[in-house]
């Protein structure tokens, strides 16, 4: 498989105002390219997302924060994608395993009013 070159780009918080994408061939990652900038994405990713319960930015229609476990972060077997791996805690839906790129799961949102992380991390 022919190596990609430096095109992963890690989602930094900016002070949770703005989401920035830093490529990481832009200096301070020391130009990492192909499998080794995959690696070194993996690893940031599972620094920032822990195992744990998280809530959802958006509330239910009962009134009540939507919560979920995320069981861990890993990386896609086939494409250079990370995913998080996590399941609903309520309704009917609970204990589903779903699946989410790593970049959208951290991403801020700016959706009716709310701007601020997808989720956060309660525990």
């Amino acid at each position: 498989m022919a190596e990609r070159q430096d095109y992963y780009n890690l989602w930094m918080d900016n002070g949770g105002d703005h989401k920035r994408f830093i490529p990481l061939h832009s200096g301070g990652m020391n130009a990492l390219a192909g499998d080794a900038c995959f690696r070194k994405y993996v690893e940031l990713c599972r620094e920032r997302i822990l195992p744990g319960r998280y809530r959802h930015y958006k509330i239910g229609v009962d009134g009540e924060p939507h919560y979920y476990t995320v069981y861990g972060v890993g990386p896609h077997t086939e494409r250079k994608e990370v995913l998080v791996s996590y399941s609903p805690d309520y309704g009917e839906e609970k204990g589903r395993l779903c699946f989410r790129p790593a970049y959208m799961f951290i991403e801020t949102v700016d959706h009716g009013g709310y701007k601020g992380p997808r989720f956060v991390r309660v525990w």
